[in-house]
């Protein structure tokens, strides 16, 4: 977990244990969509006790403000930096301070937080969180509380986020399982981003795909939770098919 410069892994701590490289991930609950997959999203604030809960927000965070699933180690990193915030404001800041992140939002969101009007932030996040647009109501609801109560623009895809209910959480708790067996699958950064020094190519390209099966053109909405199931059931065996390759061509060396 410490990175070094023969595999080719970045240290986030000089500490063994608890560092922001160890993901933790629900082996049982993997291959099952349910209300586990979402607790914790709607708190204001965590403890190291919260993994779960904190694992959840992590990688429902990614799907917020990038649109996408997370890579582990940025999985494993917001995770940790939940159970070292004071509030889920402050973690937002955090996670957007970077210029990558900037990067990411301004690609999501088509500008950065700040300068984007209200009905953009609302309408995107609504596609990506509930695979649909807001409503004329939601978006009137949203721009009254930036304009009226003070919402930070920069936390409003949080804030929508943590109001989600009824039918629409069976949408996160599909995202947030999908997050959970994407990190499974890739296991680490250097698997998916590449390392030279353990010889692996970065599958950029894959994981765009992988994310597609999520937040593409297919995306729906869920009615029933078995629903749901059988869309996680499906993204499973795409993302193993995808990640498995091609077969090894018959060359006549053996």
């Amino acid at each position: 977990a410490q990175g070094n410069s023969t595999s080719g892994s970045a240290s986030t701590s000089p500490n063994l244990f608890d560092t922001a490289q160890q993901l933790v991930i629900d082996l049982k609950g993997l291959r099952r969509v349910n209300a586990r997959d979402v607790t914790g999203y709607d708190q204001s604030s965590f403890d190291t006790e919260e993994v779960q809960q904190r694992n959840n927000v992590a990688n429902l965070t990614f799907a917020a403000y990038f649109g996408r699933l997370p890579n582990p180690g940025g999985a494993a990193s917001a995770a940790a930096l939940l159970s070292s915030t004071a509030s889920i404001q402050d973690y937002v800041s955090d996670f957007v301070s970077s210029p990558a992140a900037q990067d990411q939002i301004i690609q999501h969101f088509g500008s950065r937080l700040e300068t984007a009007d209200v009905a953009t932030i609302v309408n995107v996040t609504y596609q990506t969180l509930y695979a649909r647009r807001a409503t004329n109501q939601n978006i009137q609801f949203w721009q009254t509380q930036v304009n009226v109560n003070g919402l930070n623009k920069t936390f409003l895809p949080m804030a929508i986020l943590q109001s989600t209910n009824g039918q629409n959480l069976l949408r996160l708790e599909f995202i947030s399982s999908a997050a959970q067996f994407s990190n499974a699958q890739w296991g680490n950064d250097a698997v998916l981003l590449g390392s030279f020094g353990q010889g692996f190519v970065g599958q950029g390209k894959r994981f765009v795909k992988i994310n597609n099966e999520i937040f593409g053109s297919q995306a729906r909405v869920f009615l029933f939770r078995e629903e749901a199931q059988i869309a996680f059931d499906r993204f499973a065996e795409a993302t193993i098919e995808l990640l498995a390759g091609t077969k090894v061509s018959e060359t006549g060396f053996f």
